[in-house]
């Protein structure tokens, strides 16, 4: 079928109003082409109606939605009128290793779930559906497996939580068995057995853990074999070890990617539309430590963000200092080692172009995301809060299923790496109480920046 009928033809059950062009909700689908709005609904075919019946019960625009997008892709303006479609005819199969509350969220934009599985195995997927507007999956890629880790290869933050959801304290998150039956999925006990490229097309390694400390351990046996993978934030415990997987990635041909929510943002992507010409000062606050790397890439991102949609892509982080502190004798949480960490931290960070970065990490004091930008014409302040994230979450999805078929990083290793030495300077700013440059950190990590990781034709585009 590639035409489908005239939609004044469907009888609209959810709907009351179905005149010619009425507007009807506005979603942020990740099935769809890149700013498509959707105005139009389909009814759901028998067979459809037979499979809801047979699972447990989703919202039912959620299914109207899936169904449309598991077999067809748009690329006209959908309107009340004829619509044209291509087919898909060959979804690309994904792997998920580490099965959190990060994996299921992003699983849940790349494949077809039961909610309300889903809903049991996540406390965070109230992110994907804030105000009835759901995400959809994308219309061109399956979850097919996922790894069963063992509590011995877990961090101990998340060790904790995975005994608390043994004992029902919490739901039933961070187990395989809830991602299984949510994506009806098969579990695998190996992460060699799962390294096949005829088995998947793709991996996904979720973090909900503060350090990192395992991705080299999980992400290697992939690399190796060449399959596309995206690793969720931090990349990497340490720069020696981002550089490690990175350098693996150019050796095997595999593509690799890597980024926090807050770096595709849409509280960062607005300033495309407010054109407040180039920004001079960013602050970005967050609660949480420097020490604590999957929080505190968020604040970074969140700043990194900011100055790549005002200034444009080819900025360059070239130090970090850290300049004071709130209240030392408060405490969020402890190092590894049991010391204490403190409750306020404040660094500027300053970029090639002369543009100035401040990362205030507040502790607990603030939970939110919040970035001020200086720019030559204006300022703007925004929050992005838990519900909001969710545009984030799906553009890196969206640009995660594209790798897999270009097997083009959306970002430049360089900017990976980054991320990690950026964090890695900060902390030792802080100990040393000096200005520490990025150049140095790579230098000790082994890491050249200005290899370019796109072909030829992608640098003259």
């Amino acid at each position: 079928m590639d035409h489908a009928p005239d939609v004044r033809t469907f009888p609209f059950s959810a709907f009351p109003a179905h005149e010619k062009n009425c507007k009807l909700p506005k979603f942020p689908l990740a099935n769809l082409e890149k700013s498509v709005t959707l105005y139009s609904w389909y009814r759901k075919p028998p067979t459809y109606l037979t499979y809801c019946r047979e699972r447990k019960p989703v919202h039912e625009t959620v299914h109207r939605y899936i169904n449309m997008a598991e077999s067809y892709t748009c690329f006209d303006k959908l309107t009340a009128h004829t619509h044209t479609f291509k087919k898909v005819t060959k979804k690309k199969r994904i792997g998920v290793v580490r099965t959190d509350n990060h994996g299921l969220i992003y699983a849940y934009c790349l494949g077809k779930a039961d909610r309300y599985e889903a809903l049991q195995a996540s406390t965070q997927l109230y992110i994907l559906e804030n105000k009835f507007e759901p995400v959809i999956p994308l219309r061109d890629t399956e979850i097919v497996g996922c790894y069963r880790q063992e509590l011995i290869d877990c961090p101990q933050w998340e060790r904790e939580n995975y005994e608390k959801a043994k004992n029902g304290a919490d739901n039933a998150a961070w187990t395989a068995e809830a991602f299984s039956k949510a994506f009806n999925c098969p579990i695998y006990e190996s992460l060699d057995e799962m390294a096949d490229p005829e088995l998947f097309d793709g991996i996904l390694i979720g973090n909900c853990s503060w350090y990192g400390e395992d991705h080299v351990e999980l992400a290697m046996p992939f690399i190796k074999k060449g399959i596309p993978i995206f690793i969720d934030k931090p990349f990497a415990s340490n720069a020696k070890d981002a550089a490690l997987l990175l350098k693996a990635a150019r050796e095997y041909n595999c593509p690799v990617f890597c980024s926090s929510i807050l770096y595709y943002d849409d509280m960062n992507r607005a300033l495309l539309d407010k054109k407040l010409g180039k920004t001079h000062l960013v602050v970005s606050t967050f609660g949480a430590s420097m020490h604590q790397r999957n929080a505190s890439v968020h604040t970074l991102s969140a700043l990194l963000g900011a100055v790549r949609y005002s200034n444009g892509d080819d900025y360059k982080v070239e130090s970090i200092t850290y300049i004071g502190t709130g209240d030392p004798t408060q405490s969020r949480g402890s190092t590894s080692d049991g010391a204490k960490e403190p409750h306020n931290e404040i660094y500027r960070v300053e970029f090639a172009d002369g543009t100035l970065g401040i990362l205030n990490m507040e502790g607990f004091g603030h939970y939110a995301f919040h970035v001020e930008v200086y720019a030559e014409t204006g300022i703007s302040s925004e929050y992005s809060v838990e519900q909001s994230l969710r545009g984030g979450i799906v553009e890196i999805s969206y640009d995660f299923a594209k790798m897999i078929d270009t097997r083009i990083p959306p970002i430049e290793y360089d900017r990976i790496f980054e991320f990690v030495a950026t964090i890695d300077a900060g902390l030792r700013s802080r100990e040393e109480g000096r200005t520490v440059t990025l150049q140095e950190i790579a230098d000790e990590a082994g890491w050249t920046f200005g290899i370019s990781d796109k072909p030829a034709e992608e640098e003259k585009k």
